[in-house]
């Protein structure tokens, strides 16, 4: 339903809400105390408490020194008006206008006006009153108070409810009282129960012909607001965004956040229940409506828990006003944010940030606003902050690293762990960073250094470099590259070293260097970063050229490695005397070089996995006894202690998590068993 706005009669309206309610209006400093009514005649629990506060905060009952007289009752007249503006009709109204109205219809001058609107408008069928009036001999028809029944007319058609209560007249209802309900009221009745704009009173009763009450009519303007929404002065409609004790904020639909200061006389309730609460029952990101005047909110009310937005998580690759673009897995994806109105950025420790202070390759996830089309970002949680800046140093005994950061040097704790990537350094650490380098750090929830990249660092690589000569007491390395120049190097006590990817000593490294022909060298300027040993190759086989003596793999990195080989020894699981002949494209192999300048193949063990039943486990002496998938035989192993045993997900376990009957996949690397693994 369209939101009607109340326009420019307010200010009237006020003054003619005085004169109903026979009151004044209270300041925003006065709307009601947390868990209790503006009014002290209003105990905590009564069973209009919700109402009562919603419609004060609106402005539209009106209390008299503190007071709101909830059993007095409502006239005619009265109710007549308040439904008008309720509707947001005021200001169509000629209150200035020559009215005439039938003669047994006696109202008040003032109301005379809004009366006459109201026959005009179909709200009241000037037949049905005149009826009404002449059947009330010795009572004014305005004057005379509203009951229930008649209000149930007045408040169906207000609504635009007229056609229920049509399609259900003359159909009695479930209520005690039934026969005293006028028989051309009970559609409306019947209208208003369904609709839930009245209940019945204790007793199963529906009382009819009482008065109603002003406690009443709070509780049936409040929740005919569902069906008839009005643009309120001061309430706003929208996602709660975020809220402490102090301050409350909402983004409407129309994308221009609202803030709120909050206090001990701000009033909470939720849409399911018809009494106040506190904060408890706010759940940020669903959506609320605040009623507030000067800045400070009377009424707030959480009318719908489920959370308006979205998470996306990745990392930032690309900053620009108003706007992120973030790598979400493996595609690129941008958001917007208003820059008047920002989104609120907390680290994982919840200290609150600027988005001025956002880096490229933070790790952050986004909460993104689903009502608005344009998807706008309203928060953003950084998981892991990225810092860009100039090595200065790294301790690890303080455990500290400082870097130049804006012409400024800056401190930064590091983690336990500490992931190093430099360009060119295989298995790098904390040992191979420089003073000068360009580096991105990443932090982790505690604002601890997790990670280091270097970005911008002069490393040069030399792969298959041919060792000339080692001199240990100059430390002076002379080797060869492909194109058979030749480069002096120097190894220093940063120099890294590892064999086939792990890490090695110095001096490990330094007699390798006088025994292996080939190397893989990163170095800057004159001094070698790290010196890399290759003596083996793991990876699927993509081609094969047994008569050119030519293979390629690919390795887990999706790295393609050439070899060449001559006459290798192959060791292939289940066959007897294989040759290079045997290995096939697609095979998982692990080649092994020899360690002479050529650096050729010698060896090829040929992964195999096989499917086994087991028939017996006997974890005490590490015997499994298995049945090959498809075969008769058994077979008894003694499992070796680095044999990996592994469940179907691939966590690590002991012999005695295997049982018989279970299916099995064992790995073999040539002849070696490698793993067990569960099938399922």
């Amino acid at each position: 339903m369209t939101l009607v706005s109340r326009g420019k009669s307010w200010v009237s309206m006020i003054v003619l809400l005085t004169l109903i309610w026979a009151g004044a209006v209270l300041p925003a400093s006065s709307a009601s105390a947390a868990n209790a009514t503006p009014f002290s005649d209003v105990a905590s629990g009564h069973w209009a408490e919700k109402w009562i506060s919603k419609l004060a905060a609106q402005g539209l009952l009106i209390g008299n020194n503190g007071l709101f007289s909830p059993n007095d009752s409502l006239s005619r007249e009265q109710a007549v008006l308040i439904a008008i503006r309720f509707m947001g009709l005021e200001d169509k109204v000629d209150v200035n206008g020559i009215v005439a109205l039938p003669g047994t219809i006696d109202v008040d001058n003032y109301y005379k006006p809004y009366i006459n609107y109201a026959f005009q408008q179909k709200l009241l069928n000037v037949t049905e009153e005149a009826n009404l009036a002449n059947n009330e001999q010795g009572k004014k028809w305005g004057s005379a108070p509203a009951t229930r029944e008649w209000m149930a007319k007045l408040l169906v058609r207000a609504v635009g409810k007229e056609a229920d209560a049509t399609a259900q007249a003359g159909v009695a209802t479930t209520f005690a009282d039934n026969s005293f309900i006028d028989t051309s009221l009970l559609g409306f009745v019947n209208a208003a129960v369904s609709n839930k704009l009245m209940n019945g009173v204790d007793g199963n009763r529906f009382d009819p012909k009482s008065s109603l009450t002003r406690a009443m009519a709070a509780t049936v303007f409040g929740r005919a607001e569902t069906l008839a929404p009005v643009a309120y002065d001061g309430q706003v409609t929208g996602t709660l965004m975020s809220f402490d004790v102090n301050h409350l904020t909402v983004l409407p639909d129309n994308g221009q956040q609202v803030s709120y200061l909050l206090n001990e006389n701000t009033v909470y309730s939720h849409l399911d229940s018809e009494k106040i609460a506190g904060q408890e029952v706010l759940k940020q990101y669903g959506k609320v409506t605040v009623i507030g005047s000067g800045g400070a909110a009377q009424y707030v009310e959480q009318i719908d828990d489920n959370a308006a937005v979205r998470t996306v998580s990745g990392k930032i690759v690309l900053i620009k006003p108003g706007e992120l673009t973030l790598r979400v897995n493996d595609s690129l994806e941008t958001y917007p944010y208003d820059i008047s109105t920002p989104p609120v950025v907390k680290d994982a420790a919840g200290t609150a940030l600027t988005t001025a202070s956002l880096t490229e390759g933070s790790t952050v996830s986004l909460k993104v606003d689903t009502i608005p089309s344009s998807g706008k970002i309203i928060s953003i949680d950084v998981a892991k902050a990225s810092i860009v800046g100039t090595l200065e140093s790294v301790n690890k005994t303080d455990k500290t690293l400082k870097l130049t950061i804006g012409g400024k040097v800056e401190a930064k704790v590091l983690a336990n762990t500490v992931a190093v990537t430099i360009p060119g350094v295989t298995a790098a650490t904390l040992d191979d960073l420089y003073a000068g380098d360009s580096v991105s750090l990443e932090l982790d929830a505690s604002g601890y250094v997790s990670a280091v990249t270097v970005s911008n660092r002069n490393i040069q690589t030399l792969n298959s470099a041919v060792i000339l000569k080692y001199d240990e007491e100059y430390k002076l390395l002379l080797v060869q590259d492909s194109a058979k120049n030749s480069k002096p190097l120097f190894i220093k006590d940063t120099t890294r070293f590892n064999l086939d990817g792990e890490k090695i000593t110095a001096e490990a490294g330094v007699e390798l260097l006088n025994t292996i022909g080939k190397v893989n060298i990163a170095y800057s300027g004159d001094t070698v970063v790290s010196a890399a040993f290759i003596t083996k190759a793991i990876g699927t086989v993509t081609s094969i050229d047994t008569d050119g003596g030519k293979m390629k793999v690919k390795d887990a990195s999706g790295n393609s490695i050439s070899l060449t080989f001559s006459a290798p020894d192959v060791f292939m699981y289940g066959e007897m005397s294989p040759t290079i002949e045997d290995v096939e494209v697609g095979d998982v192999v692990t080649a092994y070089l020899d360690t002479t300048l050529d650096g050729v193949v010698d060896m090829v063990d040929v992964h195999r996995t096989i499917d086994y039943i087991v028939l017996g486990v006997k974890a005490s002496s590490d015997e499994l006894t298995v049945t090959k998938t498809g075969s008769s035989g058994t077979e008894t192993w003694n499992i070796a202690a680095d044999v990996k045993l592994l469940d179907a997900a691939g966590n690590t376990v002991k012999l005695s998590a295997f049982a018989t009957g279970n299916s099995i996949k064992v790995t073999y690397q040539g002849l070696q068993m490698v793993s067990i693994q569960k099938a399922y």
